[in-house]
């Protein structure tokens, strides 16, 4: 896999932990748009059955995942799903289409998986410091940093696979202190 492309493998497995269908559905656009070609064993990302699909899905994460206490569920179904879709995220960006596609696909599900940790730690959070009143506002931001990230991946992977992995580090640190400060008894 050249550069470019593990660049823009790692880029939008990242933006599948916030926004799993919205990636899929970035990627199958730009497919359409012969922005690039996936391997074979991937065309069926970019077919009118999987864009119709994932539209649908996209609207109605954007939807439910403003709803306090609805959120929390769809995280739950994000678990699955993120991984998966940083997986084919991460595979359909490889045109070599060759045996490191498992390793690649297992990565991108790996990253996608662990952004979504962070995003739903830091949403557990907001729920017990907000009573979920803040949820939507986190959601809003979400939805505002997955389309400037899928933006950045397709026109500067490089670029977005860097402020990705500083993000990551970011919120690996913030999330630690507002568990920590979560535990951490209160003095009377």
């Amino acid at each position: 896999m050249d550069p470019h492309n593990l660049a823009l493998a790692y880029s939008l497995s990242s933006v599948s932990g916030l926004r799993a269908s919205l990636t899929i559905l970035a990627l199958t656009v730009a497919i359409h748009m012969h922005a690039f070609a996936p391997p074979g064993s991937m065309a069926w990302v970019g077919s009118d059955q999987t864009l119709i699909v994932v539209a649908i899905l996209a609207v109605l994460d954007f939807c439910v995942d403003k709803i306090p206490g609805v959120d929390h569920v769809v995280h739950a179904v994000h678990a699955v799903l993120a991984p998966v879709a940083g997986g084919i995220a991460a595979t359909t960006v490889d045109p070599s289409g060759g045996g490191v596609m498992t390793v690649v696909a297992l990565l991108g599900g790996a990253n996608a998986l662990g952004i979504h940790g962070l995003r739903a730690t830091t949403r557990a959070g907001s729920s017990a410091a907000s009573l979920g009143a803040l949820n939507p506002v986190l959601s809003i931001v979400e939805d505002v940093f997955a389309l400037a990230g899928l933006a950045l991946a397709f026109i500067a992977p490089f670029v977005m696979a860097v402020v990705a992995l500083l993000a990551t580090i970011v919120f690996v640190f913030v999330g630690r202190r507002l568990v920590g400060s979560l535990r951490a008894p209160r003095a009377s």
